[in-house]
């Protein structure tokens, strides 16, 4: 299960389609009893959390926060609509698009996936590119 707050305005249709893809990649990963709080934030809020919680004073795309253990809540995530703007704008498709491949690297980092290593990023890319697949997104990275 998904609960989303924001901080602005959402655009027509985004939390439709954020809500559609979680419930695919929770049922493809048998987690649709989790709950996760997905929260979308201004730039500042970002560069707050980002700062407090990676000691980088700026804004991030993606924040996971993975609770872990077998409590109902299983962890939240914080994206930046804005810089998911800029970022969809870089890769020429809708803000719809990158916030799902957000998403999905959101919830390849609840799973414990990490990019540390060049082995780590690589298994983390390969669960992201399946869960988009899965949610009808295949043509996300450019060797998918």
């Amino acid at each position: 299960m998904l609960e989303i707050s924001s901080e602005m305005d959402l655009p027509p249709g985004l939390e439709y389609a954020v809500q559609t893809a979680w419930e695919t990649f929770a049922k493809m990963m048998e987690m649709q009893t989790r709950e996760v709080n997905l929260h979308f934030n201004e730039p500042e809020t970002m560069a707050r959390l980002n700062e407090q919680y990676r000691g980088k004073a700026k804004p991030t795309d993606v924040l996971s926060f993975a609770y872990g253990g077998e409590d109902h809540l299983f962890g939240e995530l914080a994206i930046c609509l804005a810089v998911a703007e800029a970022q969809a704008m870089d890769h020429d498709w809708d803000v719809t698009t990158e916030v799902i491949r957000l998403l999905a690297h959101g919830f390849a980092h609840l799973m414990g996936h990490d990019h540390e290593t060049d082995a780590e990023e690589a298994e983390m890319l390969t669960l992201e590119k399946e869960l988009l697949a899965v949610a009808g997104f295949k043509n996300i990275y450019p060797d998918a």
